[in-house]
């Protein structure tokens, strides 16, 4: 009996511990897939003046207040909206900023890019 009380918890714990070790597995191939759907929006000019398009940082944002981003053809405001924020650093930073797009959250579509200086 005193066995079995003890061989639970610890059962219990291994399980625990191998769910939680999946779940940032998940995450990082999550993250992954963020980066390159942003990464691959972006035009060829683009591309070639970012220096960090595996480990660009990923951050979820919602703007309170209007935000307004560059799609391919036009702007859109993008306040309320659940995104992710893909932050790629560039060559030409100082003088014009990362570039930074927006994706949904819930479809992973990219909503547009900041505009830069």
């Amino acid at each position: 009996l005193m066995k079995s009380i003890i061989k639970a918890p610890l059962l219990i714990l291994f399980f625990m511990l191998i769910l939680i070790g999946c779940n940032s597995t998940i995450s990082d191939k999550n993250n992954n897939e963020i980066r390159e759907i942003a990464y691959n929006w972006l035009d060829d000019a683009s591309k070639l003046e970012i220096t960090n398009s595996d480990t660009a940082s990923i951050e979820k944002v919602v703007f309170e207040s209007n935000h307004f981003v560059a799609t391919k053809i036009d702007s859109i405001d993008i306040r309320n909206i659940k995104t992710y924020r893909v932050n790629f650093n560039t060559s030409n930073g100082d003088l014009l900023g990362n570039i930074v797009v927006y994706l949904d959250e819930d479809t992973l579509n990219v909503l547009g890019i900041d505009f830069r200086e």
